[in-house]
């Protein structure tokens, strides 16, 4: 993107040009330092597998195509599989699965990360944004909404003639979400800045103050804790908080030694309990041309 700083009466243009670009860096258990898993231009993190060596992810970029794409890579191999077009949520807990979903956003479908067809889940005019699976596997639980409604949270089983049902109120404002190892709570970013803890039984949420950058980015393995990364502090870091007391404290910082063109962290995933996870970053580079000729 090219824009003009000014123009100078000898036919001189000063004019800049602006790079976008997101990276992404991956902390694995029994590895030192950090590893760079970037792929193309625009690398954008979705899910880590359970065992810390697969990830998911998404191109925006040139490398993206029209439609974006997503990609799993499984870290013992040189190079990633482009899975297909669209969105990606998450990987199944078996591995087998990733759900995705096309760039409209009216459905969501299960691309088998081996051999197999994609299974839709059927559309039922519910738009979509955060979404996950049930640690069993048996349902997937997202933020949507319907024409002339606020954004709540759904669940739905994995056949075509399941239609999605609403357990909780209206007036979510996050598009990330963490569900509990148990499968009984999901964390999700509610109104006024707080962060929120919903019961798929319907019961009623429990509810800590947050930031409004502020997203869920797992839980701890025993489901007492739930990690916190606030996507706009620079440098990055995860917090910890205690969901019987809700005290938050500092877990861990991270983030690249150079912050130079760093906007923020876009997303964290991390493999259960916090032992290995992948981060991406978006930054942005401006270039300054003299361009002469122009009278």
């Amino acid at each position: 993107m090219l824009n003009t700083l000014d123009l100078a009466r000898n036919g001189l243009a000063l004019v800049n040009g602006l790079t976008l670009s997101s990276s992404m860096t991956a902390v694995l258990a029994g590895e030192p330092g950090e590893r760079n898993v970037s792929w193309l231009d625009y690398s954008s993190v979705d899910d880590m597998s359970a065992d810390g060596r697969t990830i998911l992810f998404d191109e925006w970029g040139e490398g993206g195509g029209r439609n974006g794409s997503y990609y799993l890579w499984r870290l013992s191999e040189p190079a990633p599989i482009r899975l297909g077009d669209g969105v990606a949520h998450v990987l199944s807990p078996d591995g087998k699965w990733v759900l995705v979903s096309p760039w409209s956003q009216d459905q969501f479908i299960l691309q088998p990360t081996g051999s197999g067809q994609p299974r839709s889940l059927g559309k039922h005019k519910i738009q979509s944004s955060a979404a996950a699976f049930l640690p069993d596997g048996s349902a997937i639980v997202f933020v949507g909404r319907e024409e002339g409604r606020g954004w709540r949270l759904y669940r739905q089983g994995l056949r075509e003639d399941e239609a999605p049902k609403a357990f909780s109120a209206e007036g979510l404002t996050g598009d990330r979400l963490a569900v509990s190892p148990d499968g009984h709570l999901v964390a999700v970013a509610g109104k006024e800045d707080q962060m929120c803890l919903y019961s798929s039984s319907g019961e009623p949420p429990r509810c800590f103050d947050a930031g409004p950058a502020d997203e869920p980015a797992g839980w701890s393995a025993d489901g007492h804790s739930l990690f916190l990364c606030p996507i706009n502090d620079l440098p990055g870091r995860i917090d910890r908080i205690d969901v019987a007391t809700g005290k938050r404290e500092l877990w861990k910082n991270f983030g690249p030694s150079d912050l130079a063109g760093v906007q923020r962290f876009e997303r964290v995933a991390m493999a259960p309990g916090g032992g290995s996870y992948v981060y991406s970053t978006e930054r942005v580079f401006c270039t300054l041309f003299v361009i002469g000729g122009l009278r």
